[in-house]
């Protein structure tokens, strides 16, 4: 009898770790479950992966970039030169007018005249 008793007791003590065992396990996964997103982020980043993976087997929208990038260079290049043109262009009037003399600012007409 007292062996049976050891026995039990034994069970017990054995199926008492398991028993806490179990419930660490328990928290443990509602804290991954807390933390984790679910299934919406896996889906979003499934359909990122697909989309990578589709332009990388169709480089048409990439060239399509590239041409776009090509166009808009050129246009930059194009509105610089006509930038710059224009620059030359006001710095020659500048420097072709006669400089006023800071009377003919206060009202004055021509040769020093009132106006």
């Amino acid at each position: 009898m007292a062996d049976k008793l050891i026995r039990l007791k034994q069970a017990l003590a054995e199926e008492t770790q398991r028993r806490e065992a179990v419930e660490q396990q328990v928290a443990q996964n509602a804290e991954r479950r807390k933390n984790w997103s679910g299934p919406g982020e896996i889906q979003h980043v499934q359909e990122a992966f697909q989309t990578e993976l589709e332009s990388a087997d169709n480089p048409r929208p990439l060239l399509e970039l590239e041409s776009s990038l090509t166009s808009s260079q050129q246009a930059r290049a194009e509105l610089e030169s006509e930038l710059e043109e224009a620059r030359r262009e006001l710095q020659t009037l500048r420097q072709s007018q006669p400089r006023r003399s800071p009377n003919s600012r206060r009202g004055q007409g021509i040769a020093g005249q009132p106006g």
